[in-house]
């Protein structure tokens, strides 16, 4: 049994995701954009600011700090759980959920 707690991070997000078609799967496929799932082209600068954070010398010319950018792709990657409950229960609301055997998540 897996254990997820979406977060408002997570929600930030998914709201800001854009959604594209793949036809070149083997029967074709709705899907977050690859390559712009944020809007641009540069995941981690969209993630930053869409979540609001706010740091003293940010500019255009700012790099993260390699936990900066660990954090920022987990929580990228955790978008997966976060949107298979969301696709399951039409809501996505913060809290824990818990996955069962056949693949069901239930929010505690």
């Amino acid at each position: 049994m897996k254990t997820f707690k979406v977060t408002e991070a997570h929600i930030k997000l998914i709201k800001n995701m854009r959604f594209d078609y793949d036809e070149y799967t083997e029967f074709g496929a709705p899907r977050v954009d690859p390559k712009r799932p944020y809007g641009n082209g540069d995941v981690l600068r969209d993630m930053w600011k869409i979540l609001g954070i706010k740091k003293d010398g940010y500019s255009s010319e700012y790099e993260f700090t390699e936990i900066e950018e660990q954090t920022l792709m987990y929580l990228h990657k955790e978008c997966t759980d976060a949107l298979s409950i969301l696709v399951q229960f039409l809501k996505l609301e913060t809290g824990i959920y818990k996955r069962d055997i056949y693949q069901k998540w239930h929010k505690e």
